[in-house]
């Protein structure tokens, strides 16, 4: 059916929908990439290729309001740039930024992803103080390639003369670690310098679109390609048709920029001092941000006659950074493996990816000879680990999270202390709150920034709830399963519920909407009797033995022992039928052994019944994970964290963790499991749920993601990938 509404017509893969601040942000969801476009200023605040990192930057700092420019993306920067010279009440950088833009329509040819934005002087936000009549298309494409084009028409009677920039804020792994190629030679106007008499006479002054008072110095074109040591504001001049490459050595990627329609070239770092002045970025932010813009400023501002157009194009593709010139990596130290600690071990990590595990004698006879020498302190290596039941931390909580940003806190936070795959929890919540949530969290699932969902709730056991609302439970509901797991997008990996309730098993019920959506039931929050337990145990395991290509052939149970009918002689509920389900290698259990919620002691008896391979150690770590005694939320409910330890504050109930995965594999040790049995189950293990090969192990194939620790087992370096992510940890 056709339709003139082109919110109506919008293709599957393009949804509208309410983002930060309130405002309306188109979500693209693209076989080669997933996007995301503001309809404030037009911004296009993500664009993130298939299986890599985001390539734009957004600062966690950034005032989504109406008033004010989103700090990140790609601010539209029109008519003018800059200060509106003797216009001092006029925006910086135009009105085209703070004006909501008109959505004209949006298409998906199966590969890439077109949308179409509208803005003209009716409709912009204070455009009365620029009486010029124009109309402005966007054009925005997603794919494996980001394509921008801005189009301006002159609808007005006299000559039309602007200034425009694609603003672009790129994400970095290090600003000092970056460089641009495509601009040597070329002659640049520095800003940071000041402005230079001379430079001011030079050439025709540029028109009434609204120059900045004083022009920068003129420098003749350098040598090298741009590095960056202090701040930096150039003008690039006469740049044409130039590609541009952005090499992030850090990430091991290149950003390629090629333009047309664009006669100069802006280039910007804050630095310490400026990124300290402004209030919309984050602390240190500066770091991981480059603003490379296309434009048309000073004397290559735009002068159109009645009736003409101009178009100005900026297209961004990702490439790695050529592996030929970069040399492998080797880390040399005690190497805990799945099946052994080698004490005197060698990891081989050629770009993201592990080429040679094995005892340091034996790699020059493998092909790898230069090894550092061995430390007299030897680092303990060991694979990146994998935490399935995680609700957050660093002051953030997933349950609480409304915008990717803020989620991003806490990955942050377990990633650098060691955690390099992670799986969001959920807690029981309203069906509306669940469809946020999931929302938010699907973006950065399908962007790799997440291993997937698990939600905790809300079909539990009213009286063994803990740390879940309890007015918030509700009854199982297969259809909520369905609706949660299709806006997921496949990356559910796991439900907590409890197996006794009715709607749990038989056809048509919760196991059998989770399984058919590729997700894994988890049983816990329970107060089954052990026929209960089995008859769900039994049911799943078919179920998943049926199912095509299913993520594991095993359920999971929510942190063992917690929140369960507890067990006693003549009343075993279900402890007992796990534990001989996992023995079995039926199941996998999950234990939290922070030293808290479970007795080292207990968590060594359980590796000795059922073996590391049946076991995930997890965190279940919430909004004060890294952080000090204090008030925190979990979800719906209040937390007190006193010693270390969280609480509900009305009720006193344990309220999730505060250690990190790295912590609970210390606890775990220093309780008796031998190393190679706690770090197998907070890794290779709870790799398996997730049905990921690539994660998990130190072992040649897998993606470069190592933990180097000292002896102690504290985390001196993380990489992901074979990037370094965090340098040093303090404790």
């Amino acid at each position: 059916m056709k339709t003139d509404d082109p919110i109506a017509a919008l293709p599957a893969s393009v949804r509208l929908v309410t983002g930060r601040g309130g405002l309306p942000v188109l979500r693209i969801e693209g076989p080669a990439a997933v996007g995301e476009i503001y309809l404030h200023g037009a911004t296009v605040t993500g664009w993130t290729p298939r299986g890599s990192a985001p390539v734009l930057f957004v600062s966690s700092a950034s005032r989504f309001t109406h008033d004010t420019a989103i700090r990140g993306g790609v601010p539209i920067c029109f008519p003018w740039f800059g200060a509106r010279a003797g216009h001092p009440e006029s925006p910086s950088h135009g009105f085209a930024r703070l004006s909501d833009w008109s959505l004209v329509g949006a298409q998906d040819d199966g590969e890439d992803i077109t949308v179409r934005l509208r803005l003209t002087d009716s409709g912009a936000t204070g455009a009365s103080a620029w009486p010029h009549r124009f109309e402005a298309l966007y054009t925005v494409v997603v794919g494996s390639r980001l394509s921008l084009a801005l189009t301006v028409t002159n609808r007005g009677e006299d000559p039309l003369v602007f200034e425009e920039a694609l603003h672009t804020y790129l994400n970095v792994d290090d600003i000092r670690s970056t460089e641009v190629t495509g601009l040597e030679g070329t002659a640049f106007h520095d800003s940071v310098s000041g402005p230079d008499p001379v430079a001011d006479t030079a050439g025709p002054p540029l028109p009434r679109a609204g120059r900045v008072s004083d022009k920068p110095q003129l420098v003749p074109g350098e040598t090298e390609p741009l590095r960056f040591t202090a701040e930096t504001d150039r003008i690039y001049l006469d740049t044409g048709t130039t590609t541009l490459t952005v090499r992030d050595t850090g990430t091991g990627r290149s950003v390629q920029i090629a333009k047309d329609g664009s006669g100069t070239t802006v280039a910007w770092s804050p630095w310490v001092d400026k990124a300290a002045r402004l209030p919309d970025l984050g602390n240190d932010e500066w770091t991981r941000m480059l603003c490379v813009e296309v434009s048309n400023i000073r004397d290559a501002a735009i002068c159109l006659a009645p009736a003409e157009s101009h178009t100005m194009t900026a297209t961004f593709e990702e490439h790695e950074i050529m592996t030929e010139h970069r040399s492998p990596t080797y880390l040399r130290g005690r190497v805990v493996t799945p099946t052994s600690v080698i004490e005197d071990g060698a990891v081989v990590v050629d770009g993201d990816t592990i080429v040679w595990v094995g005892p340091a004698g034996a790699a020059g006879d493998h092909g790898w000879p230069d090894l550092p020498d061995a430390s007299e302190v030897p680092a303990t290596l060991l694979p990146g680990l994998v935490d399935l039941h995680n609700h957050g931390g660093g002051g953030a909580g997933f349950p609480d999270a409304s915008t990717p940003e803020q989620a991003r806190v806490a990955i942050h936070e377990h990633l650098t202390h060691g955690t390099t795959t992670l799986v969001a929890s959920l807690v029981t919540a309203t069906p509306d709150t669940l469809r946020r949530r999931v929302g938010v969290l699907t973006e950065l699932a399908a962007s790799g920034e997440l291993a997937g969902i698990h939600l905790e709730g809300p079909f539990l056991a009213t009286a063994l709830c803990g740390a879940q609302d309890p007015d918030l439970i509700q009854a199982p509901d297969a259809g909520l399963v369905r609706e949660l797991t299709e806006a997921a997008r496949g990356h559910v990996v796991t439900m907590t519920l409890a197996p006794e309730l009715e709607g749990v098993l038989g056809d048509g019920g919760v196991i059998d909407a989770l399984v058919a959506a590729g997700a894994l039931p988890s049983f816990g929050h329970t107060d089954a009797s052990w026929a209960q337990t089995r008859a769900a145990v039994t049911e799943t395991r078919a179920r998943l033995e049926a199912a095509p290509g299913p993520r594991s052939r095993r359920p999971t149970a929510t942190h063992l022992f917690n929140r369960m009918r507890p067990l006693t002689h003549r009343d075993p509920g279900p402890i007992p039928e796990l534990l001989a389900a996992a023995g079995r290698g039926d199941l996998v259990v999950e234990l939290i052994g922070d030293g808290t919620h479970l007795a080292p002691e207990l968590v060594a008896s359980i590796f000795e019944l059922v073996g590391a391979r049946n076991i995930a150690l997890v965190t279940d770590a919430m909004a004060a994970a890294g952080m000090s005694d204090g008030a925190y939320r979990l979800g719906s409910l209040d937390v007190t964290v006193s010693g270390g330890v969280a609480r509900l504050t009305k009720g006193g109930a344990i309220a999730g963790g505060t250690a990190h995965l790295l912590d609970v594999v210390r606890t775990t040790v220093a309780g008796g499991v031998p190393l190679a049995d706690a770090v197998l189950a907070a890794s290779t293990t709870p790799a398996t749920v997730l049905g990921d090969p690539r994660v998990g192990a130190l072992e040649a194939g897998r993606r470069a993601d190592v933990v180097i620790t000292d002896p102690d087992l504290w985390v001196v370096q993380v990489l992901r990938a074979g990037r370094v992510v965090h340098p040093a940890v303090s404790r």
